[in-house]
Protein backbone atom coordinates (compact mmCIF):
# COMPACT_ATOMS: atom_id res chain seq x y z
CA UNK A 1 0.00 0.00 0.00
CA UNK A 2 1.32 3.67 -0.75
CA UNK A 3 1.34 6.17 1.65
CA UNK A 4 -1.52 7.56 -0.29
CA UNK A 5 -3.89 4.19 0.06
CA UNK A 6 -3.03 2.90 -3.25
CA UNK A 7 -2.37 -0.89 -3.91
CA UNK A 8 0.84 -2.29 -5.02
CA UNK A 9 1.37 -6.10 -4.90
CA UNK A 10 4.08 -8.18 -6.27
CA UNK A 11 3.75 -11.93 -6.14
CA UNK A 12 6.77 -14.26 -7.12
CA UNK A 13 6.55 -17.02 -8.86
CA UNK A 14 2.84 -15.84 -10.55
CA UNK A 15 3.25 -18.69 -13.52
CA UNK A 16 4.83 -22.00 -13.99
CA UNK A 17 8.56 -21.52 -15.09
CA UNK A 18 7.66 -23.56 -18.13
CA UNK A 19 4.94 -20.88 -19.96
CA UNK A 20 7.26 -17.96 -18.32
CA UNK A 21 10.02 -19.92 -20.53
CA UNK A 22 7.70 -20.01 -23.78
CA UNK A 23 6.68 -16.35 -23.36
CA UNK A 24 10.32 -15.15 -23.25
CA UNK A 25 11.39 -17.62 -26.05
CA UNK A 26 7.78 -16.42 -27.78
CA UNK A 27 9.09 -12.81 -27.66
CA UNK A 28 12.48 -13.61 -29.51
CA UNK A 29 9.93 -14.30 -33.16
CA UNK A 30 9.07 -10.74 -33.43
CA UNK A 31 12.61 -8.68 -34.78
CA UNK A 32 10.54 -5.12 -35.21
CA UNK A 33 9.84 -2.92 -31.90
CA UNK A 34 7.69 0.50 -31.75
CA UNK A 35 8.01 3.82 -30.71
CA UNK A 36 6.80 6.67 -31.66
CA UNK A 37 7.88 9.81 -28.94
CA UNK A 38 5.47 11.96 -31.00
CA UNK A 39 2.29 9.44 -30.33
CA UNK A 40 0.71 11.37 -27.02
CA UNK A 41 2.05 13.66 -24.65
CA UNK A 42 1.18 10.82 -22.08
CA UNK A 43 3.10 9.14 -23.04
CA UNK A 44 5.53 6.66 -21.04
CA UNK A 45 8.50 6.83 -23.71
CA UNK A 46 8.66 2.58 -23.16
CA UNK A 47 9.21 0.96 -26.85
CA UNK A 48 7.16 -2.12 -27.42
CA UNK A 49 7.49 -5.15 -29.43
CA UNK A 50 4.35 -6.59 -29.73
CA UNK A 51 0.74 -5.81 -28.81
CA UNK A 52 -1.84 -8.67 -28.26
CA UNK A 53 -5.13 -8.18 -28.86
CA UNK A 54 -7.52 -7.75 -25.97
CA UNK A 55 -9.60 -10.69 -27.07
CA UNK A 56 -6.96 -12.90 -27.49
CA UNK A 57 -5.54 -12.56 -24.15
CA UNK A 58 -9.16 -12.73 -22.18
CA UNK A 59 -9.71 -16.08 -23.61
CA UNK A 60 -6.34 -17.65 -22.78
CA UNK A 61 -4.87 -19.70 -20.26
CA UNK A 62 -2.11 -16.99 -18.94
CA UNK A 63 -4.99 -15.03 -18.29
CA UNK A 64 -6.70 -17.54 -16.52
CA UNK A 65 -3.48 -17.80 -14.11
CA UNK A 66 -2.83 -14.01 -13.94
CA UNK A 67 -6.39 -13.01 -12.64
CA UNK A 68 -6.88 -14.95 -9.52
CA UNK A 69 -4.26 -12.99 -7.85
CA UNK A 70 -5.91 -9.85 -9.46
CA UNK A 71 -9.46 -11.15 -8.32
CA UNK A 72 -7.86 -11.99 -4.86
CA UNK A 73 -6.31 -8.45 -4.11
CA UNK A 74 -8.33 -6.21 -6.55
CA UNK A 75 -11.92 -7.97 -6.84
CA UNK A 76 -13.74 -9.64 -9.75
CA UNK A 77 -15.08 -8.50 -13.48
CA UNK A 78 -11.73 -7.14 -14.69
CA UNK A 79 -11.39 -7.32 -18.43
CA UNK A 80 -8.50 -6.86 -20.17
CA UNK A 81 -8.17 -3.75 -22.83
CA UNK A 82 -4.30 -2.62 -23.39
CA UNK A 83 -1.87 -5.69 -23.71
CA UNK A 84 1.56 -5.05 -25.21
CA UNK A 85 5.03 -6.49 -24.12
CA UNK A 86 8.04 -3.45 -23.46
CA UNK A 87 11.27 -3.56 -24.52
CA UNK A 88 13.74 -1.97 -22.88
CA UNK A 89 17.75 -1.55 -23.35
CA UNK A 90 20.48 0.07 -21.98
CA UNK A 91 20.27 3.68 -22.56
CA UNK A 92 15.95 3.82 -23.34
CA UNK A 93 14.52 6.52 -20.87
CA UNK A 94 11.32 5.77 -19.90
CA UNK A 95 9.77 8.91 -18.34
CA UNK A 96 7.16 8.65 -15.21
CA UNK A 97 3.64 8.38 -15.95
CA UNK A 98 -0.36 7.75 -15.07
CA UNK A 99 -1.67 4.70 -16.83
CA UNK A 100 -5.42 6.47 -16.06
CA UNK A 101 -5.66 9.88 -15.24
CA UNK A 102 -8.90 10.22 -13.59
CA UNK A 103 -8.57 9.00 -9.72
CA UNK A 104 -12.24 7.47 -9.28
CA UNK A 105 -10.99 4.86 -11.94
CA UNK A 106 -10.12 1.50 -10.26
CA UNK A 107 -8.44 0.18 -13.43
CA UNK A 108 -5.37 -2.18 -12.41
CA UNK A 109 -1.88 -2.77 -14.29
CA UNK A 110 -0.53 -6.13 -14.36
CA UNK A 111 3.24 -6.59 -15.16
CA UNK A 112 4.71 -9.80 -15.89
CA UNK A 113 8.31 -9.87 -15.64
CA UNK A 114 9.84 -11.87 -18.82
CA UNK A 115 13.64 -12.67 -18.56
CA UNK A 116 14.77 -15.55 -17.19
CA UNK A 117 17.85 -14.47 -14.91
CA UNK A 118 18.14 -10.83 -14.00
CA UNK A 119 21.15 -9.59 -11.39
CA UNK A 120 20.81 -7.32 -8.96
CA UNK A 121 23.20 -4.80 -10.42
CA UNK A 122 21.10 -5.30 -14.11
CA UNK A 123 18.39 -2.41 -12.51
CA UNK A 124 15.91 -2.06 -14.73
CA UNK A 125 13.46 -1.72 -11.65
CA UNK A 126 9.51 -0.31 -12.01
CA UNK A 127 9.76 2.21 -9.73
CA UNK A 128 6.38 3.74 -8.12
CA UNK A 129 6.38 7.74 -6.63
CA UNK A 130 4.57 9.51 -4.21
CA UNK A 131 2.41 12.84 -5.13
CA UNK A 132 6.03 14.71 -4.00
CA UNK A 133 8.13 13.06 -6.60
CA UNK A 134 9.80 10.92 -4.45
CA UNK A 135 10.65 7.05 -4.86
CA UNK A 136 8.05 5.02 -2.74
CA UNK A 137 8.97 1.66 -4.31
CA UNK A 138 10.67 -0.11 -6.49
CA UNK A 139 9.87 -3.61 -7.65
CA UNK A 140 12.88 -5.60 -9.90
CA UNK A 141 12.16 -7.46 -12.67
CA UNK A 142 12.61 -10.96 -11.36
CA UNK A 143 11.48 -13.73 -13.55
CA UNK A 144 7.77 -14.76 -13.17
CA UNK A 145 7.60 -12.23 -10.93
CA UNK A 146 4.66 -10.56 -11.28
CA UNK A 147 3.20 -6.97 -10.00
CA UNK A 148 -0.07 -5.61 -9.88
CA UNK A 149 -0.96 -1.75 -8.62
CA UNK A 150 -3.76 0.83 -9.19
CA UNK A 151 -3.73 2.67 -12.52
CA UNK A 152 -3.58 6.21 -11.32
CA UNK A 153 -0.52 5.26 -9.08
CA UNK A 154 2.55 7.57 -10.89
CA UNK A 155 5.52 4.97 -11.90
CA UNK A 156 8.19 4.61 -14.81
CA UNK A 157 10.04 1.70 -16.24
CA UNK A 158 13.84 1.89 -15.92
CA UNK A 159 16.08 0.83 -18.78
CA UNK A 160 18.62 -2.06 -17.97
CA UNK A 161 22.15 -0.73 -16.41
CA UNK A 162 25.47 -1.28 -18.87
CA UNK A 163 26.39 -4.41 -17.40
CA UNK A 164 23.08 -6.34 -19.04
CA UNK A 165 23.34 -6.47 -22.84
CA UNK A 166 19.84 -7.68 -23.73
CA UNK A 167 16.51 -6.30 -23.68
CA UNK A 168 14.40 -6.34 -20.68
CA UNK A 169 10.68 -8.03 -21.32
CA UNK A 170 7.67 -7.01 -19.78
CA UNK A 171 4.22 -7.85 -20.15
CA UNK A 172 2.08 -5.18 -19.64
CA UNK A 173 -1.76 -5.52 -19.66
CA UNK A 174 -3.71 -3.22 -18.78
CA UNK A 175 -7.66 -4.37 -17.22
CA UNK A 176 -10.91 -2.68 -16.13
CA UNK A 177 -14.09 -3.15 -14.59
CA UNK A 178 -15.45 -0.44 -16.96
CA UNK A 179 -16.31 -1.71 -20.62
CA UNK A 180 -16.14 1.35 -21.98
CA UNK A 181 -12.36 1.12 -22.03
CA UNK A 182 -12.42 -1.69 -24.21
CA UNK A 183 -11.31 -1.36 -27.93
CA UNK A 184 -10.16 -3.32 -30.25
CA UNK A 185 -7.60 -2.02 -33.42
CA UNK A 186 -5.71 -4.36 -35.18
CA UNK A 187 -2.85 -4.91 -37.90
CA UNK A 188 -1.24 -7.63 -39.16
CA UNK A 189 2.69 -8.63 -38.73
CA UNK A 190 3.92 -11.78 -40.38
CA UNK A 191 7.38 -13.18 -40.19
CA UNK A 192 8.87 -14.39 -42.91
CA UNK A 193 10.35 -17.81 -42.23
CA UNK A 194 8.00 -20.69 -42.26
CA UNK A 195 9.80 -22.44 -39.20
CA UNK A 196 9.69 -19.29 -37.41
CA UNK A 197 6.15 -19.71 -37.52
CA UNK A 198 5.51 -22.83 -37.11
CA UNK A 199 6.86 -22.52 -33.93
CA UNK A 200 5.45 -19.70 -32.96
CA UNK A 201 2.43 -21.35 -33.82
CA UNK A 202 2.88 -23.96 -31.25
CA UNK A 203 4.51 -21.83 -28.37
CA UNK A 204 1.15 -19.55 -28.97
CA UNK A 205 -1.06 -22.90 -28.40
CA UNK A 206 0.75 -23.94 -25.22
CA UNK A 207 0.12 -19.93 -23.79
CA UNK A 208 -2.95 -18.90 -25.60
CA UNK A 209 -4.74 -22.85 -25.98
CA UNK A 210 -6.18 -24.28 -28.57
CA UNK A 211 -7.22 -21.61 -30.76
CA UNK A 212 -6.61 -20.18 -33.81
CA UNK A 213 -2.71 -17.86 -33.67
CA UNK A 214 -4.43 -14.66 -33.79
CA UNK A 215 -1.26 -12.99 -31.74
CA UNK A 216 0.25 -11.22 -34.76
CA UNK A 217 -2.24 -8.60 -34.76
CA UNK A 218 -1.37 -5.30 -32.17
CA UNK A 219 -3.71 -3.47 -30.36
CA UNK A 220 -2.32 0.52 -30.05
CA UNK A 221 -1.70 0.89 -26.70
CA UNK A 222 -3.56 3.72 -25.15
CA UNK A 223 -3.03 6.31 -21.95
CA UNK A 224 -6.19 6.88 -20.09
Amino acid sequence: MTKAGRKVVVIDNAIPTEIGNDLYEYMQYFGRWNFNPDEEEESDMVPFIHGFDNDLIHQSPLWDLLKKPLIQHFGEGYVPYNCSVNHLRFGDNPIDHRDTHNPTKKDVTLLLYMNPSWNLNFAGETVYFDEQGEIELAVLPKFRRLGMHEGYINHAARSPSRLFKGARYTLAIKATPDMAYLKTRTHEDVPEDKDMIDRRAVLAKNLFGDTQEQTAVVSPRSYA
